[in-house]
């Protein structure tokens, strides 16, 4: 399956919401409001549940408790940059040092 995410810029500095359309003309959609996250897709009912606010460090520690390919993601770095092939990409990354400084042969 292949996401084209499209990104909507309101005012704001927080995610509030994330609607998905499917082919068949079906909506999910999860928004957060005061504490409450709320479902709603179509033919189906509404379900709420709550949704605590958790510290930064959790949050991050969440994160890297998985550090497998994020597909989703890189889908969607590409959609926002147009490079192509970042879910291909090895999982270990090396970086090779070239020092700046030419060497000498001699120091004085």
């Amino acid at each position: 399956m292949r996401l084209n995410p499209t990104l909507r810029t309101v005012d704001g500095t927080e995610v509030h919401g994330v609607s998905l359309h499917l082919a068949g003309g079906e909506e999910i959609a999860l928004s957060h409001v005061d504490g409450t996250a709320k479902v709603t897709r179509t033919g189906l009912p509404e379900r709420s549940l709550p949704l605590s606010r958790r510290s930064l460090g959790d949050e991050l520690a969440e994160e890297l408790r998985r550090l497998d390919k994020d597909q989703p993601y890189a889908y969607s770095l590409e959609a926002a940059t147009g490079a192509t092939g970042l879910n291909d990409r090895a999982p270990m990354r090396v970086h090779v040092w070239h020092d700046p400084q030419p060497e000498t042969s001699a120091l004085t």
